[in-house]
């Protein structure tokens, strides 16, 4: 081989490298649009299904029987209501009594020195606790 043909074929390798870093460079591209798109859809979709959660969480209201439900392709979904309950601090209530801004609530080290400091006592933040209910929707897909 000569020396010009030499240099062809290495123009030429080049030039194919060049291409397929192009090539991989656009695919990349379009693999990362996609991810976004789907990262997007799947929110959607979770905040879809969050409002659907809630609304069989009040149309079902205190039952604690688990309900089945049909589906179209012939399994059934099992739905079931956990109750969970929980006490928190009111913090509008413990600023209000202790004539604190409830902005200086923020952290357990806030608390912590509020306490030292005797702006508020524990008895204080005893008196504003309330329990809180809440409802979690679970729903499983049995197979038959």
């Amino acid at each position: 081989m000569n020396a010009n043909a030499l240099k062809l074929e290495e123009v030429q390798v080049e030039e194919k490298e060049m291409f397929q870093n192009q090539l991989n460079k656009q695919k990349v591209e379009e693999h990362v649009i996609k991810v976004v798109s789907n990262n997007e859809i799947a929110k959607e979709r979770k905040a879809e299904n969050d409002m659907l959660k809630e609304d069989i969480a009040q149309l079902l209201g205190d039952s604690d029987e688990p309900m089945v439900v049909e589906l179209p392709n012939g399994e059934f979904a099992v739905i079931k209501i956990r109750k969970n309950k929980r006490e928190v601090l009111d913090r509008e209530a413990l600023a209000h009594v202790s004539k604190i801004d409830k902005d200086e609530f923020k952290s357990q080290l806030d608390f912590a020195m509020l306490v030292k400091q005797g702006k508020i006592t524990t008895s204080m933040i005893k008196h504003c606790m309330a329990e809180k209910e809440s409802k979690t929707v679970s729903i499983r897909v049995v197979k038959t």
